[in-house]
């Protein structure tokens, strides 16, 4: 073969591999992915019902009840979104503000 009859086969084999990928589709979205976003979603969830509850139980006492714990009504709001915090903080795979070295 002379140089230009070889790269003009190069180029044509080429074509056809990248007809081949294009005709195959976009890239699939690898499994461990959508699993770990589904387990994501999950923990979200569950920590939502769990603030939740808390949430109920503290609107469920009366005032004198909240006073003998020592938190207002207007607390319980700030109370269920730092329990959120805290295990937020507590959890190993969160990397946000908190730092390991000074606890």
């Amino acid at each position: 073969m002379q140089p230009s009859t070889q790269s003009e086969a190069s180029i044509a084999a080429l074509r056809e591999v990248l007809s081949e990928k294009d005709a195959a589709g976009p890239p699939a979205t690898p499994t461990w992915l959508v699993i770990r976003l589904i387990g994501w979603c999950w923990r979200a969830l569950q920590e939502r019902q769990r603030r939740k509850t808390v949430r109920d139980s503290l609107y469920e006492l009366s005032e004198r009840e909240l006073t003998d714990i020592g938190i207002t009504r207007a607390e319980i709001e700030h109370i269920a979104a730092l329990r959120m915090l805290e295990s937020l903080r507590d959890d190993p795979r969160y990397l946000g503000g908190v730092s390991r070295r000074g606890m």
